[in-house]
């Protein structure tokens, strides 16, 4: 058996917008109300913490099952809530935040993945959210690898990693066309 996971690397970090419930905190409270059930090898890791086993960051590289984790590296989801803005309209300090401690957060989040041999990680740096149901599983491409492609070679045995190292959002060229603005890729950061 083999899973895959798609678009659930919430990172916890304070979020730009003081009005939007931080991922984190938000994990915690998930946590509080309905306890699920969760792995023996997360509750080891986060013994007394436990409810980070409810938090992409820290469940994702930690999953028991052989699977294909996919997101992406500026997952518009978290990052609009966390922001309150899309890209086009975001200013220079929305900017270091999206590539700052949020994108730092994420990279980590794939090298970790990496690090599990039963796991492969699918991760480009678009402004996106889900994958599975649309034609970019097969569009989006890092290093002319797409998503299904990562997946099929773990299904075959062949662990091939796959997360962008590009910088700024969407600078995966084969990302789908967002609207961007002035302060989009921050370059003065």
């Amino acid at each position: 058996m083999k899973g895959v996971h798609d678009s659930g690397a919430y990172q916890d970090i304070e979020t730009y917008d003081e009005s939007y419930t931080a991922f984190g905190e938000q994990c915690r409270l998930a946590y509080n109300m309905y306890a699920p059930p969760i792995s023996k090898t997360c509750a080891d890791a986060y013994s007394g913490e436990i409810w980070k086993c409810t938090c992409g960051e820290y469940m994702l590289p930690r999953i028991e099952t052989p699977s294909q984790i996919i997101f992406y590296l500026y997952d518009s989801y978290q990052l609009g809530n966390a922001i309150g803005h899309a890209p086009k309209d975001w200013t220079t300090d929305m900017c270091r935040y999206a590539n700052g401690e949020f994108l730092s957060g994420m990279r980590a989040t794939a090298r970790a993945i990496n690090e599990a041999s039963h796991l492969t990680v699918f991760a480009p740096a678009c402004y996106r959210h889900g994958i599975l149901t649309s034609s970019s599983f097969q569009e989006i491409k890092i290093d002319g690898l797409s998503a299904e492609d990562n997946l099929l070679s773990f299904i075959n045995g062949i662990k091939v990693d796959a997360w962008s190292t590009c910088e700024g959002v969407n600078c995966q060229e084969t990302c789908p066309t967002i609207q961007t603005g002035a302060q989009s890729f921050c370059d003065s950061c």
